[in-house]
């Protein structure tokens, strides 16, 4: 039987929106889809999956997740060495290479990299998440989903086969990366070492091995034959999957139904199909809380009904770009700027035409002593002739909506408790400037910026970026919010205010004890939240065919950041401004 659903809801204008199932294994363990889903594919004129973009080489969210898989480096227990004690350390060693015995043979690539990670959990620079880890060797006992993993791709997954096979058709994400990232990262020491204990016992068992190996190759069965049934029975001695856990599937159950509406309120008029794991189409309790999407669309007013046969629908001709084709993979779902503020981007970029630069010169050579520094640094970019710019800027006006000029900072590993050429906290200020309407949402365009940074640079761990205007302090440099001046003593960040009554304070007590006065070592606190690891804010509204969101990014922007990572000379000015094509 199919695993798929249809759903309605609406008396003069129906909407509709088809539910089909996928997992992680490859394609050709599932061939060919049953002719109803197919059908969907080619019926619905724009597309949902659970992320906009494949993970995938290519698939369009570069190096994104690469941050998600390491301790945050203003953590100062940022690597299993510092978190487990050395016997631990030995014995979590002892248990994956347990586990690495027992990977099945389709598995050696995915077994081979684990391996190689696992030989340096003794080094403190090592600062892979113990959860990564465990996921990790999830997948290596999987013979089917570890054909998915590694850089060879020995296979083509059944998800990115369904999204080849919707043609041109805008693809767009139901849930949110950072939901993603959070299951990589998010653990706290005491968490880390409860995990360290469960996998020591789970690994070290033959049975236990056998029993996930086998129950894993089972889903290749479940979904060849849409059993529902036999997919509980999994769940239930599959419990060890972080995806397969009640609570995981209860908050990301109701986070898809919920995107699901909100689709259906940008896409009027037009049929949808939603792809989605099919564990989420358990029910998992008989509370609305634990139930699986369908049972939650149809508790929210829709007409749910499984799929048996023909959809008897027309094949949608809809062409449109989607997350990929607009460079938003990893863009915030749901939340958009102000169209007052795309149609003012849109207008500048005209009045600027090709010379982006407009008479402004850009020098960064005062950061030349900051790209080799081994300690926490700040450096300012140097911005001259910008007057015409900022006239024109401020003098643009699209339907009631003046723009405003915007200095960008960024920072490379804010709150490093770590010293060296690429661990070392480091800021580059006014490293691009922009024209912005005043009705932009900066705090979103931040967190762009941000997202951008992380998947266009494999060596950024943790960053920062915050857009002010020129002379002004960033926003949390004043608001006490994370990110801004460092408390010395841990906790919220301090004001500028607040730093120069300390500072008098201090100067006070060193006149008055004529001794070495000396802070308190500073606290390291892992970051939560803000812009470091992504927001989450409610969704907007918007249109099937809607403005590319402002970026203000061109593509190769972030490379004039990788210096301070290393010791490498400043790189050559360009002369652009950072305005995208």
């Amino acid at each position: 039987q199919p695993l798929l659903w249809k759903a309605t809801r609406g008396v003069n204008v129906t909407e509709t929106v088809y539910l089909a199932a996928s997992y992680a294994l490859p394609y050709s363990s599932v061939e060919p889809l049953p002719p109803p889903v197919e059908e969907a594919l080619s019926c619905a004129d724009v597309a949902y999956f659970e992320l906009a973009c494949s993970l995938a080489p290519k698939g369009g969210m570069g190096t994104y997740f690469k941050h998600c898989k390491t301790y945050p480096i203003s953590d100062e227990y940022d690597a299993v060495a510092y978190r487990l004690t050395p016997q631990n350390v030995k014995n979590v060693q002892d248990a994956f290479r347990k586990l690495l015995s027992q990977a099945p043979p389709t598995c050696t690539e995915a077994a081979a990299e684990l391996k190689a990670d696992i030989d340096q959990l003794t080094s403190t620079d090592f600062r892979t998440t113990l959860q990564t880890l465990y996921i990790m060797a999830l997948h290596t006992l999987d013979p089917e989903s570890c054909q998915l993993t590694g850089e060879s791709l020995a296979a083509t997954g059944m998800e990115d086969k369904m999204r080849s096979m919707l043609g041109g058709k805008p693809i767009w994400g139901l849930r949110d990366v950072n939901m993603e990232c959070a299951l990589y990262q998010g653990n706290t020491v005491e968490q880390d070492r409860l995990l360290a204990h469960r996998l020591v016992q789970e690994f070290s068992s033959l049975d236990w091995l056998k029993n996930a190996t086998a129950g894993q190759a089972a889903m290749k069965e479940v979904m060849q034959c849409g059993d529902l049934n036999q997919l509980a029975i999994l769940k239930a001695s599959m419990v060890q999957l972080p995806w397969l856990r009640t609570r995981a599937l209860s908050e990301t159950n109701g986070v898809l139904a919920k995107a699901i509406n909100m689709a259906l309120e940008r896409n009027p008029g037009k049929a949808l199909v939603a792809i989605i794991e099919v564990q989420h189409f358990l029910n998992i309790s008989l509370d609305l809380a634990g139930q699986g999407v369908p049972a939650i669309l149809a508790g929210n007013g829709f007409t749910v009904e499984r799929v048996t046969g023909s959809l008897d629908c027309a094949p949608s001709d809809a062409v449109g770009s989607g997350a990929k084709e607009l460079g938003e993979c990893v863009s915030p779902v749901f939340e958009d700027q102000p169209e007052s503020c795309n149609a003012f981007r849109n207008h500048f970029l005209g009045l600027l035409g090709n010379d982006t630069m407009y008479g402004r010169v850009k020098s960064k050579d005062a950061c030349l002593e900051c790209v080799n520094s081994t300690t926490t640094c700040t450096c300012d970019t140097v911005w001259q002739n910008t007057t015409a710019y900022e006239a024109l800027c401020t003098g643009t006006t699209v339907d009631g909506v003046h723009g405003v000029v915007m200095d960008m900072d960024l920072t490379r590993n804010p709150g490093s408790h770590r010293e060296g050429q690429s661990q070392a906290a480091k800021t580059v200020r006014a490293l691009f400037q922009y024209c912005y309407a005043t009705t932009c949402n900066i705090e979103l365009q931040d967190e762009i910026a941000l997202r951008q940074w992380y998947s266009r640079d494999e060596s950024l761990t943790l960053g920062q970026v915050a857009l002010h205007k020129p002379g002004e302090l960033p926003r949390h440099w004043t608001s006490g919010g994370m990110g801004g001046i460092p408390n010395p003593f841990g906790g919220d960040s301090w004001s500028s205010w607040t730093w120069v009554l300390a500072a008098a304070l201090v100067a006070m007590g060193i006149a008055v004890l004529f001794f070495c006065f000396r802070l308190p070592k500073r606290k390291s606190k892992r970051q939560k939240g803000g812009q470091l690891m992504g927001r989450k804010a409610p969704g907007g509204s918007g249109q099937y065919m809607r403005t590319p969101q402002y970026s203000g990014q061109a593509d190769d922007k972030y490379e004039e950041l990788k210096p301070l990572a290393g010791g490498a000379s400043a790189p050559n000015t360009p002369q652009y401004s950072g305005q995208a094509d």
